[in-house]
């Protein structure tokens, strides 16, 4: 059986959960902590912005390194 698309595709995977959950937390210290720290909706941003951007940082470098993995 072959390995690879099997590696890429956990990778992938992977790498959106980690990527996700580091951009929703850097993005609530920047909304919530930083920018707006009197605003009750300051958490719309980490969700909807820093959150979404961060899993496609992670799909794409957690595909990435698992293919340089071998």
């Amino acid at each position: 059986m072959n390995e690879g698309p099997n590696r890429t595709v956990h990778g992938g995977c992977i790498g959106g959960l980690v990527g996700g959950f580091i951009g929703y937390m850097a993005g609530f210290v920047i909304f919530c902590l930083i920018l707006f720290p009197e605003s009750n909706l300051c958490g719309l941003g980490a969700v909807f912005i820093t959150g979404p951007a961060g899993v496609i940082v992670g799909i794409l470098t957690g595909k990435l390194l698992a293919r340089r993995i071998r």
